[in-house]
């Protein structure tokens, strides 16, 4: 500063130089209430973020449930198909042995078939313990080419 601007007229004493406090404090206001907002934003996106998330969860838990209770559903449904299987297998199981009774079967052959009961001159009797069949040489030759294969392998390891 200047002598002169310094100066008062009319008077020797030199003019006080002071901040204007009220400036300070309007700029410390100013960033506490910056602060201020900045915490209370930050709070209200870590307050969202939390809902969001919650939300988030709570969509794939109810998801999660529909898909077991379908799943669910389909195991009873597989469960109620066996039964019925289990149901028919035993009564065709029971058809079975009734029908496979030989006083049944002769019923059933005569009645429903229209067959007739055979004569003492009608029954043949065949001896199965001879070899009645003749045995083809292709399946003989099949048999040991893959025996002479193993029999060759065996050879070389052992």
């Amino acid at each position: 500063m200047n002598k002169e601007q310094s100066y008062i007229s009319g008077n020797t004493v030199l003019k006080p130089e002071f901040e204007e406090y009220k400036d300070k404090f309007n700029n410390n206001k100013k960033l506490q209430n910056q602060k201020i907002r900045e915490k209370r934003l930050e709070f209200k996106m870590t307050v969202v973020r939390n809902i969001v998330i919650a939300f988030a969860i709570g969509i794939i838990i109810i998801w999660r449930y529909g898909t077991v209770y379908n799943i669910q559903g389909n195991i009873n449904s597989l469960d109620n198909n066996i039964k019925e299987l289990i149901a028919e297998n035993d009564s065709l199981n029971i058809k079975l042995v009734t029908l496979s009774n030989l006083s049944t079967l002769e019923n059933v052959s005569v009645k429903k078939l229209g067959m007739i009961r055979e004569d003492s001159n009608q029954i043949v009797y065949s001896d199965l313990t001879k070899n009645n069949f003749k045995i083809s040489k292709i399946v003989l030759s099949e048999s040991k080419t893959e025996a002479g294969y193993f029999d060759k392998i065996k050879k070389l390891l052992f």
